[in-house]
């Protein structure tokens, strides 16, 4: 079920004790920047649902790459690696909408063995940050069993120097002293304090 079908037959999902409904990114346009950006539109989604249908549990099954329209005119870039770093922004705006349960329904490898680094942190939860939806870079932190994880995301095809503001809790933890890391083409970089 989508989104929208839940949204125009609000009164039948009222009552339920689970909503199910699936994304996809790439519905009507299919480009690298436009599966990034539709990434976030799942949290005021959720907002939404959980507006009519109260403390019903929110699962987004399947989450997917896959456009429901096929074209020849799909222009993703990366393969694998775009895939990568796109399951990690919908990972990122899943936990901040607070979904209960999500499933993904990728096939790249790349993408598969991110999303097995993350599910090991289920049950956990998620900081954003302040960067903004449009910046080439994105970045995460993820608290999980005493465990900090900062994952730093290069959204783009160019690599990326990116400056971290460090308090000195995380200095000599992985990170220059300047606090400078570089992100090759599509890079999802992590870094752990215990």
């Amino acid at each position: 079920m989508s989104f929208s079908t839940l949204n125009r037959g609000r009164d039948e999902y009222r009552s339920l004790d689970k909503v199910v409904f699936g994304v996809t990114s790439g519905s009507h346009l299919y480009d690298n920047d436009t599966y990034l950006e539709n990434a976030t539109v799942v949290v005021p989604e959720v907002e939404t649902l959980r507006s009519f249908t109260g403390q019903a549990k929110v699962r987004v099954d399947p989450v997917t790459m896959d456009a429901p329209y096929p074209s020849p005119d799909m222009k993703l870039e990366g393969g694998g690696r775009f895939a990568a770093v796109w399951c990690e922004r919908m990972v990122k705006f899943l936990a901040i909408a607070g979904v209960d349960e999500m499933a993904f329904d990728v096939g790249e490898p790349e993408a598969l063995s991110l999303l097995e680094k993350l599910a090991a942190c289920a049950g956990g939860f998620v900081v954003p940050t302040d960067i903004g939806p449009h910046e080439p870079v994105d970045a995460f932190v993820i608290v999980c069993d005493d465990k900090i994880e900062l994952w730093v995301i290069n959204k783009t095809l160019d690599e990326q120097r990116v400056a971290l503001a460090v308090s000195k809790e995380w200095k000599g933890i992985g990170l220059p002293a300047d606090g400078q890391i570089v992100l090759s083409s599509l890079e999802v970089a992590t870094v752990l304090r215990n």
